[in-house]
């Protein structure tokens, strides 16, 4: 049992938690002290093993993210203007990290949107693989992003906290996607909207 820093056993208290980690760490030429365990809450349930269905997190975070854009009609180049996000992650426990997971997931996404796309020639081969031909975001492709972190503490998550990650991605694509129909009219149904689609998409309904 660790508390106030203290380590106890069955047969009463150990010693001071960063002596004793200390000592161990030496006594093993160095290497680092790894403790393992899980925690299931009680909320989690699999329903059927085979689909997984059933309610498989403790908690969901939310998240609302809309994009301001220009749309060259002459050339179909879509260029951000500004981003906004909003996301319930519960308490959140490093406000800094936290951004900085919104900022990269929305930074990577904005390449799953505009420019990234694996092309293949008919054997199967991968013809545009290096950075010249298949382009990614760089800092001045990603506008600045406004994020305001909202915090419901959840009852189930530690210390009240929800998941990040993986979540900052999912509703980029479709905020640009439907700030780009707010702006032209047109919607795009094909990632990534490349100039040359949306200039085709433009043609074809203006």
């Amino acid at each position: 049992v660790i508390k106030d820093g203290k380590i106890s056993g069955p047969a009463g208290e150990v010693g001071e938690f960063n002596e004793l980690a200390t000592q161990a760490c030496y006594q093993r030429g160095g290497s680092v002290i790894v403790g393992k365990g899980n925690f299931v809450p009680h909320n989690v349930r699999i329903a059927d093993k085979n689909t997984t269905y059933g309610n498989i997190s403790p908690s969901y975070c939310f998240e609302c993210q809309v994009a301001e854009v220009e749309v060259d009609l002459e050339t179909g180049a879509v260029s951000l203007v500004n981003f906004y996000a909003s996301h319930d992650l519960g308490k959140v426990i490093n406000p800094n990290c936290a951004e900085g997971v919104l900022e990269g997931g929305i930074g990577n996404s904005v390449g799953f949107a505009l420019t990234e796309e694996s092309k293949w020639d008919q054997e199967g081969r991968m013809i545009n693989a290096d950075f010249k031909d298949y382009r990614l975001p760089t800092a001045l492709d990603v506008p600045k992003i406004k994020i305001d972190l909202i915090e419901p503490v959840d009852p189930i998550g530690p210390f009240g906290a929800k998941s990040i990650a993986e979540a900052a991605t999912v509703p980029t694509a479709a905020a640009i996607a439907n700030a780009i129909y707010n702006a032209t009219g047109v919607r795009p149904t094909q990632l990534p909207i490349t100039p040359e689609r949306m200039l085709k998409i433009i043609e074809k309904n203006c």
